[in-house]
This record gives C-alpha cells, sequence and structure tokens, in this order.
C-alpha cells in the first residue's frame, strides 16, 4: 500500500513512482513465491 502514499501528490513524477513502487513489489512477491516453491520441491 505505500504506492498510495507516494501517489497522493498527483504529480507526474509522483505518478511515475508509485508505478515503480507497485512493479517492484510484485517482481518481490513473485520472486518470493518461486524461492517458496523450489524449496519445498527441494524437501519432497
Amino acid at each position: 500500500m505505500s504506492f498510495l502514499l507516494i501517489i497522493h501528490y498527483q504529480t507526474p513524477n509522483a505518478l511515475r513512482s508509485g508505478f515503480i513502487t507497485v512493479l517492484t513489489n510484485r517482481i518481490g512477491d513473485v520472486m518470493i513465491l518461486l524461492s517458496l516453491i523450489l524449496i519445498f520441491n527441494q524437501i519432497n
């Protein structure tokens, strides 16, 4: 939800920064999910 704080200022730069924040968070979430899948596959 940190992107909501960033885009609150309603400037083009803040909007761009909010988009980068969302994109970075989603990439991090996918990487965590992939690492958990790999760990569980190694255990079984």
